[in-house]
């Protein structure tokens, strides 16, 4: 009666080779979730990342429409102020120009002008002005 182990042991072989396969594959398993696990933690972030610089891009969009809205109140009004300089320098220039229309016409009159006086009056008449004029663009830019 005799047993012959060989097969028994060809047998236990394939047993523990089976086995040892079966911890690799086990082991690899694992790692593989431990890296999904990492990558669904990293993908996580990301979108938290994403959606904080989405709402960044909100934010810094708005104040660049709110920038630009300024800058067109600043435009309108320097407008503003341009025409109301204007309103106001030839309102104080009309005296002037009207006076030097009839020292013209009485010098014509007189047959030759008299350009001392005249030089003077437009000196003095010139200085009134540059006062007048930066009391109002003081006057316009404080409103």
């Amino acid at each position: 009666w005799g047993v012959n182990p060989a097969q028994l042991q060809q047998a236990m072989f394939s047993f523990t080779d089976s086995g040892s396969e079966l911890v690799k594959e086990s082991v690899n398993f694992a790692r593989l979730m431990m890296d999904l696990a990492d990558i669904t933690g990293d993908l996580k972030v990301a979108e938290q990342e994403l959606d904080i610089a989405i709402t960044e891009v909100a934010r810094i969009q708005e104040l660049l429409d709110n920038l630009e809205q300024q800058h067109n109140d600043y435009i309108d009004e320097m407008k503003n102020i341009g025409r109301s300089m204007k309103k106001h320098v030839m309102i104080l220039l009309k005296p002037t120009l009207m006076q030097l229309q009839r020292q013209r016409k009485d010098s014509k009159m007189n047959q030759g002008p008299n350009l001392m006086n005249l030089s003077k009056h437009l000196r003095s008449q010139t200085k009134d002005i540059l006062l007048k004029l930066t009391n109002s663009l003081a006057h316009c830019t404080q409103k």
